[in-house]
């Protein structure tokens, strides 16, 4: 018998077959109870306001205001954890993008096969349990966002940064290894929290940065793109076999894990083994792989994300005498991969996610980081 409070859930699509089906199977968890449904993003919104839902499941294509709209509008007036649950996920990698970087904490595609429907409820119901207590925090989270700049590190609203300035920025890439190295590992609320991070961070042509973010194959590509245009870093999907320079930041593709291989020249391997902690890529092997290389020369940094994925790897870190960073539970969409971390003992710094830049450059400006 589940004893504990019912996760209040408001569902949101435009079909009432799927509205009642969706209703159905998610009033079978014992931790769930379906509150309401709606069938466009006017009324999500208003009954955002009078039901207030502790998770929303929403569907992208609906009428009067579509689920990108309703996103930005829910995030307004009432901020709640919402998870977008549509087939649109399974082929528009920018909506998908557009959604995580608007706040949606979670992406599921809605399956075509009524088959395979049962177990994709199955994960959205996993993640809707997970992430229901980060919904008291999230007006603090989003609220961030207008909070002007500060001498002391606040946070930098995204920016559009030119190909010319990041040329002038790393005007020599060096030849050999670069002499630092960052890598930030993140997963659910994280597309949206590795944006504020990597914006606010000032390119060095000796430091590399690996970005692992919990996120299906196929939108890697895109949100490397996504992230390329506010850092001064330059950002790509990383390819099997390139060469690591400075001034670059590299993200794990989808269905790969990113490991760096000091052998051959400092270059990235793409490992396809099997998914670790249930996800693929995970930030354990990148950790692992980039502590062995540059060892006291190293800053992890573990963001929000549900799971341990990152524990293994920042023991790595600290036995090779590297810096671990965790973000704090208030601004955390999930306190379960950075949580890890502080429990362990492993987190030199425990800081909210408008601060971690700073500590990042202020180490970066020292010749040493400790």
């Amino acid at each position: 018998m589940y004893l504990g409070k019912k996760v209040k859930v408001l569902v949101a699509d435009d079909s009432n077959f799927i509205r009642t089906l969706l209703t159905r199977e998610l009033s079978k968890f014992p931790g769930i109870t379906v509150i309401d449904t709606a069938c466009n993003g006017k009324e999500v919104v208003e009954k955002n306001q009078t039901l207030k839902p502790d998770v929303i499941v929403l569907d992208v294509v609906m009428p009067i205001m579509d689920g990108i709209e309703t996103l930005k509008e829910v995030m307004k007036t009432r901020p709640v954890p919402i998870i977008i649950f549509s087939s649109t996920a399974r082929h528009s990698r920018e909506i998908v993008c557009k959604a995580l970087n608007l706040g949606a904490v979670d992406v599921i595609a809605k399956p075509c096969d009524f088959k395979d429907f049962k177990q994709a409820v199955k994960d959205l119901a996993l993640r809707i349990m997970s992430t229901a207590r980060s919904h008291t925090k999230l007006r603090r989270v989003y609220a961030l966002d207008s909070i002007p700049s500060s001498p002391h590190g606040g946070l930098k609203v995204p920016k559009v940064i030119s190909e010319e300035r990041k040329k002038s920025k790393i005007a020599q890439q060096l030849k050999g290894k670069p002499k630092r190295a960052v890598v930030i590992a993140a997963s659910t609320g994280g597309p949206r929290a590795v944006k504020i991070v990597l914006s606010s961070l000032h390119a060095k042509s000796d430091v590399c940065v690996f970005i692992v973010q919990h996120m299906p194959k196929g939108f890697t590509e895109t949100f490397a793109q996504h992230l390329n245009v506010c850092t001064e870093y330059d950002v790509k999907e990383a390819g099997d076999g390139e060469k690591v320079f400075g001034g670059h930041a590299y993200v794990a593709p989808g269905g790969y894990h990113m490991l760096v291989d000091s052998k051959i020249s400092y270059t990235i391997r793409l490992y396809n083994g099997p998914k670790k902690h249930g996800v693929k890529p995970a930030a354990d092997y990148t950790l692992e792989s980039v502590a062995k290389i540059w060892k006291e020369n190293m800053i992890a940094v573990i963001l929000t994300g549900m799971g341990c994925d990152g524990l293994e790897g920042s023991k790595k870190v600290k036995e090779h005498g590297g810096y671990v960073i965790a973000q704090d539970e208030e601004t955390s969409i999930v306190w379960g991969m950075p949580g890890e971390i502080v429990r362990a003992g492993l987190a030199d710094k425990v800081l909210p996610l408008n601060m971690i830049s700073h500590e990042i450059n202020k180490l970066l400006s020292k010749p040493r980081l400790r």
